[in-house]
């Protein structure tokens, strides 16, 4: 076995064995890695989905705030007033009553 010759063969056999397996086991590292990368993508399309069903559903709701904000605005001067004009209006209905009153007493004292 100490022919150069024969250890030549057997070292070009052993690099060719060991160059197959590498050759190998970067094809299956390949393989995986875009199998991952497949998965990841699915994982990041089906994330987007979500996000831009959960995007839509929020502008709605936003939309449906917005308009029953505008129909409360609307009957909110109807409904409420304001504290000066409910005094301003019994001053008014006050001024009124004295003067039904004071016409009723000549009224009375005509008799």
């Amino acid at each position: 076995m100490s022919d150069p010759i024969t250890i030549g063969m057997v070292a070009s056999v052993a690099v060719a064995v060991v160059s197959f397996l590498v050759k190998m086991m970067i094809d299956d590292f390949k393989k995986s890695v875009s199998s991952v990368g497949k998965k990841l993508d699915d994982t990041i399309a089906r994330f987007d989905e979500r996000i831009t069903r959960v995007e839509e559903k929020q502008e709605k709701d936003i939309k449906d705030v917005q308009k029953e904000l505008s129909t409360i605005k609307g009957d909110f001067a109807t409904t409420f007033v304001l504290r000066e004009d409910f005094f301003r209006s019994m001053n008014g209905v006050e001024d009124k009553m004295r003067t039904i009153d004071s016409k009723l007493d000549k009224l009375l004292l005509k008799q």
